[in-house]
């Protein structure tokens, strides 16, 4: 899926600015102070859900902290949402073959 038009996933280097001078050289997960190239401008929500690239919705991350938001927080909340949503259309993934199945099937 192509996300490509008015849709930004990524951070305008603006707004990695901005949210680089706010963090005022700490992770704001963890308050450790930020290495050079070790860290990373995260979505507070994350743009799967949110689909928002402003400086409301960037913090500055460890890679550590980046990583455990990452796997503990955004997957599976991102999965929960899309869980959500296939029931609510009526629909659902087939383990056993990986596609998408009606319900009604």
């Amino acid at each position: 899926m192509s996300f490509r038009g008015t849709d930004r996933r990524a951070f305008s280097r603006k707004v990695q600015r901005i949210a680089i001078a706010r963090a005022k050289g700490h992770c704001q997960g963890c308050t450790a102070p930020l290495a050079p190239g070790r860290y990373r401008v995260d979505h507070i929500v994350p743009w799967e859900l949110s689909r928002d690239s402003s400086i409301n919705n960037a913090q500055v991350l460890c890679s550590s902290c980046d990583h455990g938001k990452t796997y503990r927080v955004d997957i599976p909340v991102i999965a929960k949402s899309d869980r959500q949503r296939d029931k609510h259309i009526g629909s659902f993934a087939c383990p056993l073959l990986g596609t998408p199945l009606s319900a009604s099937a």
